[in-house]
């Protein structure tokens, strides 16, 4: 039953991302050279079931399985701090006492893990516990790398396919990808991380948007009007950004702006009378 409940679970969580598939991690460095880092989650299937989570140095752990609660077993090393979804055991967004941070962002369609094996329960992690057991476990990101090759990341449900982004104090930012079983690390000095595609693929995005900068646009001011002879006064878009130079061009009265005077003639009245003189 426990386990019913804990899939179905799983499955809501992993749909309801998928639909909304705009979450984003955005690290920020301050004047004073202090990293901030933050994160949005979007989601459209009502009130998102989370919580705090407070993890003590000495907490003893044990990572789901699609079988069950038998998998990975650890010990806290680092006391941590974080948000969770749904279960508290599936910290989104976190941080320890060394200044490590990690969150997951869905990646479905493009990243998989290895097969599930019910034979090595004893090296196998969740995906949704994975930033738990890198929060609990390491304090530097060099450490999470050489520490993956020794579990084995498993979904708990076959959609349920994430990415995530790993933090120092120090700025310092990776992303891990696992795609056919492997996992790939990417320095993320861009410092952005967001759901599928892959982070390559993100980066390769931003180059739509080279010509945009902070601040407001740039104004450039044209030169002064000049009318041409034999042309009527400028109309109110063709002139500068000059005012003082266009009020004065357009109030100088001048021969090519001033009507021709015509013959007045008189006009026959009504009754078809010749015209007086």
């Amino acid at each position: 039953m426990k386990k019913a409940i804990l899939l179905s679970t799983i499955a809501a969580l992993c749909c309801g991302l998928h639909r909304t598939s705009a979450c984003t991690g955005i690290a920020l460095s301050a004047a004073d050279g202090s990293y901030v880092q933050s994160r949005t989650i979007e989601w459209s299937r009502g009130v998102l079931r989370s919580q705090y989570v407070v993890i003590p140095r000495g907490q003893q752990l044990r990572s789901f399985t699609p079988t069950g609660a038998n998998g990975l077993a650890f010990t806290a090393r680092y006391g941590t701090v974080g948000l969770a979804v749904e279960q508290q055991e599936f910290i989104a967004e976190g941080i320890n006492e060394a200044g490590l941070s990690a969150g997951l962002f869905f990646f479905p369609q493009y990243g998989g893990y290895e097969s599930y094996d019910p034979d090595r329960n004893d090296r196998t992690l969740a995906d949704l516990q994975v930033a738990a057991w890198m929060l609990t476990q390491f304090a530097t990101i060099d450490e999470v790398k050489a520490a993956v090759a020794s579990v084995r990341i498993v979904a708990l449900e076959k959609s349920s396919v994430v990415h995530w982004r790993i933090g120092e104090a120090s700025g310092r930012q990776v992303v891990l990808e696992i795609v056919d079983g492997v996992p790939h690390f990417y320095e993320n000095e861009v410092g952005v991380l967001t759901n599928a595609p892959g982070f390559e693929w993100q980066l390769t995005n931003l180059d739509n948007y080279v010509n945009l900068y902070p601040g407001d646009a740039r104004v450039s001011c044209a030169p002064p009007f000049t009318a041409p002879r034999r042309r009527s006064a400028p109309q109110p878009s063709e002139r500068c950004c000059n005012a003082s130079t266009c009020s004065t061009a357009s109030t100088s009265p001048s021969a090519s702006t001033t009507r021709r005077a015509t013959r007045p003639t008189s006009r026959a009245p009504r009754s078809g009378l010749p015209p007086s003189t």
